[in-house]
């Protein structure tokens, strides 16, 4: 009697395996690690109120142009869900806008953007040979540095940190099973008094915090396991 009964355990613990290993196939098929080092083009939007004035000058606000901008994604898809982390470095110019001894003030200093954080997406298809359309938003935080020269400002501009909202989209075009062109659209927001301009705007001179848009336009080529 005892042969046949392990004869049945065992039976049945191969139909188990048998179900279960297709499965875990195929999930593993549709997971994968990457990383995507990207390059694109940044343009601001929105500018941080200055609320400093004397008999001499008078700032009113402060614009980031627009510039280039790099960085790297880095993460993992399993099936549909999408888990990276974001990158970015951007040298730019902070223009200040106002007035001074009855004429227009418009001054630039350099100044470099860092963003840094997480995104959470969905691919709109697993497929290895065609165009996967996808969405994804996440959080971090931005930093705006002045560099050397508007640091030695009697203004002392510093660098200044914000919480980091973003969201956007893009397309993976397959170059390879395993490499892919990469095309992201991305509002990244955050929320600034001024502190890196030249001029800055502290809380005890009245300046609030205003939202700044920085929508990056990016193309990178993403490496990807198997």
């Amino acid at each position: 009697m005892k042969a046949p009964r392990s004869f049945a355990i065992a039976a049945a613990a191969l139909a188990l395996v048998s179900l279960i290993s297709p499965s875990q196939a195929r999930a593993q098929s549709n997971s994968s690690f990457y990383v995507t080092p990207w390059i694109g083009v940044g343009f601001y939007a929105g500018s941080v109120g200055l609320e400093i004035s004397d008999p001499v000058l008078s700032a009113e606000k402060a614009k980031l142009s627009n510039a280039p901008a790099y960085g790297l994604f880095i993460g993992g898809r399993v099936s549909n869900l999408i888990i990276e982390g974001v990158f970015s470095l951007q040298p730019s110019t902070v223009l200040v806008e106002g007035t001074i001894a009855d004429g227009t003030l418009l001054t630039g200093y350099g100044v470099t953007t860092l963003i840094y954080g997480g995104n959470v997406g969905y691919a709109f298809s697993t497929s290895k040979t065609s165009v996967v359309p996808y969405l994804s938003a996440g959080a971090g935080g931005i930093s705006i540095s002045p560099d050397k020269i508007a640091e030695s400002l009697a203004t002392s501009p510093t660098t200044e940190t914000s919480f980091m909202f973003n969201f956007g989209g893009g397309l993976e075009i397959p170059i390879k099973d395993t490499v892919q062109l990469r095309l992201d659209v991305r509002d990244y927001i955050g929320s600034f008094r001024g502190e890196f301009a030249p001029f800055p705007a502290f809380e005890e001179l009245g300046g609030e915090k205003s939202s700044l848009h920085n929508i990056i336009i990016a193309a990178g080529v993403t490496f990807r396991t198997q």
